[in-house]
């Protein structure tokens, strides 16, 4: 306005402030990252890393390796996370004998996902012991002790490779195709892989391909099903990986899993208490506490918070036309 600088220089200094400025946002930004994926990979490290002392109760359990399904024992197990003052998981003891199929359920924070974790071993409780066929998990060998799980959680990943490569786990050519081409019927995936031009060895995510496919959240989640199923570990826990399916497609699913792990111990999580039916028992899980346990014929005969939450899911699919 003075005339001090044209209007063009004045445009010229003002884009090159505003260049500098998403620069030093960018930079700063990009530091972040790197903190917060340093903390995260040192979590990991230490979770990897972490010592476990080869007792003579870890020799003796890595000696019975035909075991298939396997009894889990919460006796009285506290837990509250680092920082909190409340706790997760309160006083919870419970058995689950081999090869039971069990169902927890509850509303959101109930702590169905840290139970999960707490039977996994990435959680350590505060108070009380976690049992598996009477041995405390913290004396068996993570490798031995992890090996047996085989785990679907919410948040699906998958490598940029073909689809057998991120189901099988095994470079392309060494997978089994019969048990392949079983697990992708079973997921209800087969037909849409076969209309790929490339089938099986098409790959996901177009990070190294362009060529490469990027799948729908429910795929994604029938992808990581039928993963698990190829896995076939002794205990199997679902931890609500099927939020992007319809209740009836995740009713079905939910039905091959049930055939596919015959004789093994299974964990299921669902917010949807229509797909937990065909368990032998449910949990319904409050604050952190066990409220109720029970077929699902039973806990409906009880009419406590079980058959409430069922009712009220029942009437609003029955409303949206979903069953």
């Amino acid at each position: 306005m003075s005339g001090s600088i044209t209007t063009e220089d004045f445009i010229f200094v003002v884009g090159i402030i505003e260049i500098f400025e998403q620069w030093l946002q960018d930079f700063f930004e990009n530091i972040r990252d790197i903190i917060k994926n340093s903390i995260i990979m040192s979590d990991f490290r230490k979770l990897i890393d972490a010592p476990c002392e080869e007792t003579l109760l870890n020799r003796e359990y890595q000696s019975e390796k035909e075991i298939i399904g396997h009894e889990i024992v919460f006796d009285h197990v506290w837990f509250k996370y680092p920082g909190e003052k409340k706790y997760v998981i309160k006083d919870m003891s419970l058995k689950i004998d081999a090869g039971e199929k069990v169902a927890l359920v509850g509303l959101n924070g109930a702590g169905k996902s840290t139970f999960v974790e707490l039977l996994l071993g990435t959680l350590i409780p505060d108070k009380g012991k976690i049992l598996l066929d009477g041995i405390d998990i913290q004396s068996i060998s993570r490798n031995e002790y992890i090996h047996k799980f085989t785990v679907v959680f919410q948040n699906i990943f998958v490598m940029a490779a073909s689809i057998a490569e991120n189901i099988s786990g095994v470079p392309l050519g060494n997978e089994d195709n019969e048990k392949l081409d079983k697990v992708l019927s079973d997921s209800m995936l087969i037909k849409k892989i076969n209309d790929f031009p490339n089938g099986r060895k098409t790959e996901l995510t177009d990070k190294l391909s362009d060529d490469g496919v990027v799948m729908s959240g429910g795929q994604m989640q029938r992808l990581a099903l039928a993963r698990a199923m190829y896995r076939r570990g002794d205990i199997i826990v679902l931890d609500e990986p099927t939020s992007a399916l319809d209740p009836l497609a995740e009713e079905k699913l939910y039905h091959s899993y049930e055939k596919d792990t015959n004789g093994r111990s299974g964990i299921f999580i669902s917010h949807r208490l229509i797909s937990t039916k065909f368990c032998d028992r449910i949990l319904f899980l409050k604050d952190g506490k066990i409220e109720e346990s029970g077929s699902h014929e039973e806990l409906m005969r009880c009419k406590g918070e079980y058959y409430k939450l069922f009712c009220l899911q029942a009437d609003k699919y029955k409303k949206a036309g979903e069953v």
